[in-house]
């Protein structure tokens, strides 16, 4: 009787250690996969920085620029994330990277976006412009001497999932 109870002791702590180190995985990966969000968050920043003079001369082609840097290799990613930039009104600056998507000019109105127009750097779990729980990154960006927003998100579900294209 008790080498049956060792057996299944034995038995559980291997499935239990197993399961343990598969789920550590997991967290590594989704560990990797938000910092290089980020990383490439701070990169499409500063490049965006670079051409916020364009605006002031001719806000059509810097909403061109914009929505080629914030839409850049977001596939990469996995198919929900995307980045933004919101201008000081709570307006969408530039374009969907979704196809067929239009919020150009749509109202953006979520915790993230009222962190970066009132000058504030983040990270953050919560509801994105859709409904659907995001992880979310989002910092100011000064543009023609106003504070724009700048977010950079994927969806909760699909980072969990630690599957970035990284």
């Amino acid at each position: 009787m008790k080498k049956i109870w060792f057996s299944v002791v034995l038995l559980i702590v291997f499935v239990s250690s197993g399961y343990l180190v598969k789920k550590r995985m997991r967290e590594m990966e989704v560990t990797r996969c938000s910092s290089e969000l980020k990383m490439t968050h701070k990169k499409r920043r500063m490049q965006l920085a670079g051409f916020a003079d364009v605006y002031s001369e001719d806000p059509s082609k810097f909403r061109d620029v914009a929505t080629r840097l914030t839409n850049i290799g977001h596939v990469l990613f996995g198919e929900s994330s995307e980045s933004y930039l919101v201008k000081p009104d709570g307006t969408r600056f530039t374009e969907s990277r979704f196809e067929g998507v239009q919020l150009e000019g749509q109202k953006m109105d979520d915790e993230a976006v009222r962190e970066a127009l009132g000058g504030r750097s983040g990270e953050m779990h919560g509801l994105d412009y859709h409904g659907v729980v995001s992880y979310r990154i989002y910092s100011p960006l000064e543009i023609g001497g106003d504070a724009w927003g700048f977010i950079t998100e994927i969806d909760e579900a699909e980072l969990a999932e630690g599957s970035c294209g990284i």
